[in-house]
């Protein structure tokens, strides 16, 4: 069954999900508060964020929102401006990747393990959604 959306916002819990809306079995942590969210054939079928605002704002909205402290956590966050695009990855090696919903492109590792995801459109598709949050969750500079 397909979602009727591929990405959904939480408010309340500031959990940003973005998925196929297919048969979920199992989620597997990335790094810090990314998830990979697979199906029953073991398919990558999204990813979910946890603290999503505190994550995505201060690189969708610089200047009015702090980075996260993610401590020991092995995530690195890139966004390009030019291209509207928010990648997030872990330290292991990609070795390869593809899309996973329209826009979500997924990173993975020789096993077939996601090790990472970069959404295009990012301020487009989520900032709206995030923004429901920022008064709230996101530390303000």
């Amino acid at each position: 069954m397909k979602a009727a959306t591929p990405y959904t916002y939480d408010n309340g819990l500031d959990i940003l999900s973005l998925s196929t809306g297919g048969d979920y079995e199992e989620s597997a942590t990335i790094a810090f508060d990314l998830m990979a969210d697979f199906d029953t054939m073991g398919r990558c079928i999204g990813f979910e964020f946890l603290d999503a605002a505190d994550l995505f704002l201060p690189y969708l909205r610089p200047g009015e929102f702090a980075k996260p402290e993610i401590g020991e956590e092995d995530l690195t966050i890139v966004y390009y401006v030019d291209s509207d695009t928010l990648s997030f990855h872990n330290s292991d090696p990609v070795s390869y990747s593809e899309t996973v919903i329209e826009h979500c492109i997924a990173h993975l590792d020789t096993e077939g393990d996601p090790v990472g995801f970069t959404l295009e459109k990012a301020s487009e598709l989520v900032l709206p959604l995030l923004l429901q949050c920022a008064s709230g969750k996101a530390p303000r500079l």
